[in-house]
């Protein structure tokens, strides 16, 4: 009986360590998953980091393109206010120029009226001695496009202060 005992006792040692071994298998393999589960969680706490910095530089840069499209609209308000006043310039300056040309026309009519034909027609007309050639109408006056073609030549000043 002993031998059998003996060799029960072996089967169950040769068990036990059959068993033990693989309890050393299995804790081997819990210790390599508990490793890589605790590399996995630092990847993914290092990820979650690096979302969260994606997520500061957006929206740092969403702020940044709302400032931009303000900036923009205010130019763009400037710039319209900017084309009226140039649109308004432009209209009185072609109001004044055509008053110009009407006032340049009205006083060439009244030196007409006045002194007979223009001295380039009849340089013995009966134009006054301080008038004659002192106004060549034609080179500065109603047919003139713009005041800054427009030569302005003083009056003589035997004819007061005017100027065309």
């Amino acid at each position: 009986r002993r031998t059998e005992y003996q060799l029960r006792e072996q089967g169950w040692e040769h068990e036990l360590a059959s068993r033990d071994s693989q309890i050393q298998e299995l804790s081997d393999e819990i210790a390599q998953l508990r490793a890589t589960l605790e590399a996995t969680n630092q990847d993914a706490a290092s990820q979650v980091s690096q979302v969260e910095n994606v997520q500061q530089q957006l929206d740092a840069l969403s702020i940044e393109r709302d400032q931009l499209l303000a900036a923009q609209t205010e130019q763009a308000q400037k710039n319209q206010e900017w084309e009226e006043t140039v649109a308004t310039r432009d209209r009185r300056i072609k109001e004044l120029e055509e008053e110009h040309v009407g006032i340049c026309e009205m006083l060439q009519s009244v030196e007409k009226g006045a002194f007979g034909s223009t001295p380039a027609t009849n340089s013995k007309s009966n134009w006054p001695v301080s008038a004659p050639n002192a106004i060549n109408w034609p080179k500065h006056c109603p047919n003139s496009k713009s005041l800054s073609s427009t030569l302005v030549k003083p009056w003589p000043s035997a004819m007061g202060k005017s100027r065309c």
